[in-house]
């Protein structure tokens, strides 16, 4: 019922006044990666100065590629400062992707970890199209850590869920974000998949707690959830799930609830 979209329309007879209704697109799902990545994104300017799109930490490379020929490269080096951002604007169709605001989202992404001396957190932001400085929001709560045990490993998939929370309707631009690594680090991003999470679903997350990615199932409110596979480790039995990290309070859930 308005240009926003955030009231939908839900009537289905005729109001006794007359009144306008607005139709919107959003976004469903889309994948980008790195072949045609606009080129006057990427420029690097002089010390001092700094490219609002396209961290200087950040380079389009031919080195290695999860498809086609060329993935995004995260250099970073030891002179990078603390109060520095790593961030990448992602684009589809040459345009900045764009993502409608209090919505949740999937996001997932291959990455190759050339070098690392710590782990590294990845996560998502939104901001001005043009600038990462203009109406900058930091989902830095849900993050995908690279662990130094993936070095050497090849090409592994990553994920993240988060919920848009734009500061302003202009500051809808999708970018990337690395945390903060002073050790020299080299990792590749490629084949980025942005996936809206509809209405009527929720997400049950599984956070493990040996060190590895949390995992998910995201499925319709009553539809039975789909507990990630545990495979083995020595000397070990996996003891279930648990509604606290305390471990204290069993988790008995077969099926999605309605809140995640």
């Amino acid at each position: 019922t308005d240009s926003k979209g955030e009231n939908k329309f839900t009537a289905t007879t005729f109001p006794k006044a007359d009144t306008n209704v607005y139709g919107i697109w959003q976004l469903s799902s889309v994948k980008t990666g790195f072949e045609n990545y606009p080129n006057g994104w990427t420029e690097k300017l002089p010390a001092g100065q700094y490219n609002q799109r396209f961290s200087r930490y950040a380079e389009i490379s031919s080195a290695v590629a999860h498809s086609g020929e060329k993935s995004l490269r995260i250099a970073v080096t030891a002179d990078l400062k603390s109060t520095d951002y790593v961030y990448v604007a992602l684009d589809h169709d040459l345009k900045n992707l764009t993502l409608q605001n209090n919505t949740k989202f999937s996001v997932s992404f291959y990455y190759y970890a050339e070098n690392l001396q710590k782990d590294l957190n990845v996560y998502l932001a939104t901001a001005t199209p043009a600038s990462i400085w203009g109406g900058l929001k930091q989902y830095s709560s849900n993050t995908y850590s690279v662990r130094v045990s993936d070095v050497g490993a090849g090409w592994k998939k990553g994920n993240i869920i988060f919920e848009s929370n734009l500061t302003s309707d202009e500051a809808n631009a999708l970018y990337l974000m690395i945390s903060n690594n002073s050790n020299p680090t080299s990792v590749y991003f490629d084949d980025i998949t942005v996936e809206t999470i509809p209405e009527g679903q929720s997400v049950v997350t599984f956070v493990r707690n040996d060190g590895s990615a949390n995992e998910y199932s995201i499925k319709n409110y009553g539809s039975f959830i789909t507990f990630p596979e545990m495979g083995s480790r020595d000397y070990y039995n996996f003891a279930g799930w648990y509604k606290d990290a305390k471990f204290t309070t069993k988790y008995n859930g077969a099926v999605h609830p309605e809140t995640d």
